[in-house]
Protein backbone atom coordinates (compact mmCIF):
# COMPACT_ATOMS: atom_id res chain seq x y z
CA UNK A 1 0.00 0.00 0.00
CA UNK A 2 1.29 3.43 -0.92
CA UNK A 3 1.52 6.17 1.69
CA UNK A 4 -1.13 8.25 -0.10
CA UNK A 5 -3.59 5.32 -0.06
CA UNK A 6 -2.92 4.76 3.63
CA UNK A 7 -3.57 8.43 4.39
CA UNK A 8 -6.79 8.41 2.36
CA UNK A 9 -7.98 5.33 4.23
CA UNK A 10 -7.16 6.86 7.61
CA UNK A 11 -8.94 10.12 6.77
CA UNK A 12 -12.00 8.29 5.41
CA UNK A 13 -12.16 6.08 8.49
CA UNK A 14 -11.85 9.04 10.81
CA UNK A 15 -14.53 11.04 8.99
CA UNK A 16 -16.90 8.07 8.84
CA UNK A 17 -16.52 7.33 12.54
CA UNK A 18 -17.14 11.00 13.34
CA UNK A 19 -20.46 11.12 11.50
CA UNK A 20 -23.42 11.68 13.80
CA UNK A 21 -26.53 9.57 13.72
CA UNK A 22 -26.96 5.89 13.04
CA UNK A 23 -26.82 3.62 10.05
CA UNK A 24 -30.07 3.01 8.26
CA UNK A 25 -30.18 -0.76 8.65
CA UNK A 26 -33.83 -1.32 9.47
CA UNK A 27 -34.93 -1.43 5.83
CA UNK A 28 -33.19 -4.02 3.65
CA UNK A 29 -33.26 -1.66 0.66
CA UNK A 30 -31.24 0.81 2.70
CA UNK A 31 -28.83 -1.65 4.30
CA UNK A 32 -25.96 -0.25 2.24
CA UNK A 33 -26.63 3.38 3.10
CA UNK A 34 -23.71 4.81 5.06
CA UNK A 35 -25.29 7.40 7.30
CA UNK A 36 -28.24 9.70 7.68
CA UNK A 37 -28.11 12.45 10.24
CA UNK A 38 -30.91 12.50 12.80
CA UNK A 39 -32.33 15.85 13.83
CA UNK A 40 -29.20 17.72 12.69
CA UNK A 41 -28.22 19.12 9.34
CA UNK A 42 -24.52 19.28 8.53
CA UNK A 43 -23.14 21.34 5.66
CA UNK A 44 -21.58 20.02 2.49
CA UNK A 45 -18.83 22.20 0.96
CA UNK A 46 -16.69 21.82 -2.11
CA UNK A 47 -12.93 21.78 -1.66
CA UNK A 48 -12.54 25.56 -2.04
CA UNK A 49 -15.52 26.44 0.14
CA UNK A 50 -17.22 28.63 -2.48
CA UNK A 51 -20.18 26.17 -2.77
CA UNK A 52 -22.12 25.19 0.36
CA UNK A 53 -25.43 23.51 1.08
CA UNK A 54 -27.25 21.94 4.03
CA UNK A 55 -28.72 18.66 2.75
CA UNK A 56 -31.40 16.97 4.85
CA UNK A 57 -30.22 13.52 3.68
CA UNK A 58 -26.83 12.10 2.68
CA UNK A 59 -26.49 8.60 1.24
CA UNK A 60 -23.69 6.37 -0.06
CA UNK A 61 -25.26 3.15 -1.37
CA UNK A 62 -23.19 0.05 -2.18
CA UNK A 63 -25.63 -1.47 -4.66
CA UNK A 64 -27.64 -0.30 -7.63
CA UNK A 65 -30.81 -1.59 -5.94
CA UNK A 66 -30.14 0.59 -2.88
CA UNK A 67 -29.54 3.58 -5.18
CA UNK A 68 -32.84 2.91 -6.96
CA UNK A 69 -34.66 2.80 -3.63
CA UNK A 70 -33.07 6.09 -2.53
CA UNK A 71 -34.08 7.77 -5.78
CA UNK A 72 -37.60 6.34 -5.61
CA UNK A 73 -38.23 7.31 -1.98
CA UNK A 74 -36.51 10.72 -1.87
CA UNK A 75 -38.54 13.88 -2.11
CA UNK A 76 -37.21 17.09 -3.61
CA UNK A 77 -33.92 17.51 -5.43
CA UNK A 78 -31.39 14.68 -5.54
CA UNK A 79 -27.80 15.55 -6.41
CA UNK A 80 -24.89 13.20 -6.91
CA UNK A 81 -21.61 14.27 -5.34
CA UNK A 82 -18.17 13.41 -6.58
CA UNK A 83 -14.87 14.77 -5.38
CA UNK A 84 -16.23 18.30 -4.86
CA UNK A 85 -13.84 20.02 -7.26
CA UNK A 86 -16.44 21.94 -9.25
CA UNK A 87 -16.66 25.71 -8.89
CA UNK A 88 -20.19 25.77 -10.37
CA UNK A 89 -23.48 25.15 -8.60
CA UNK A 90 -23.80 21.55 -9.79
CA UNK A 91 -24.27 20.00 -6.36
CA UNK A 92 -25.75 22.37 -3.77
CA UNK A 93 -29.18 21.25 -2.59
CA UNK A 94 -30.85 21.27 0.78
CA UNK A 95 -32.71 18.06 -0.05
CA UNK A 96 -30.69 14.87 -0.80
CA UNK A 97 -27.04 14.23 -1.66
CA UNK A 98 -25.95 10.83 -2.96
CA UNK A 99 -22.35 9.68 -3.24
CA UNK A 100 -21.72 6.89 -5.75
CA UNK A 101 -18.17 6.38 -4.48
CA UNK A 102 -19.06 3.01 -2.96
CA UNK A 103 -20.58 1.87 -6.28
CA UNK A 104 -17.21 0.99 -7.76
CA UNK A 105 -15.45 -1.76 -9.63
CA UNK A 106 -15.57 -3.65 -12.89
CA UNK A 107 -19.09 -4.58 -14.03
CA UNK A 108 -18.45 -6.29 -17.37
CA UNK A 109 -15.84 -7.15 -19.99
CA UNK A 110 -16.48 -7.52 -23.72
CA UNK A 111 -13.54 -9.53 -25.08
CA UNK A 112 -14.79 -9.32 -28.66
CA UNK A 113 -14.93 -5.51 -28.76
CA UNK A 114 -12.07 -5.13 -26.26
CA UNK A 115 -14.13 -2.93 -23.92
CA UNK A 116 -14.93 -2.92 -20.23
CA UNK A 117 -17.65 -1.27 -18.17
CA UNK A 118 -17.20 0.09 -14.67
CA UNK A 119 -19.64 1.27 -12.03
CA UNK A 120 -20.08 5.02 -11.60
CA UNK A 121 -17.99 5.40 -8.44
CA UNK A 122 -14.85 3.83 -9.90
CA UNK A 123 -11.95 6.27 -9.95
CA UNK A 124 -9.42 6.50 -12.77
CA UNK A 125 -6.76 5.32 -10.36
CA UNK A 126 -8.72 2.15 -9.60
Amino acid sequence: MHRRDLLKTLVATTLTSALPGSLLLSNNAFSSVVAKQQNKVYPWKNWSGNQTCYPQNKYAPTSVDALKEIIHSSKGTIRSIGSGHSFSELIPTNDTLVSVRRLNGLSSIDNINKTASFLAGTTLRE
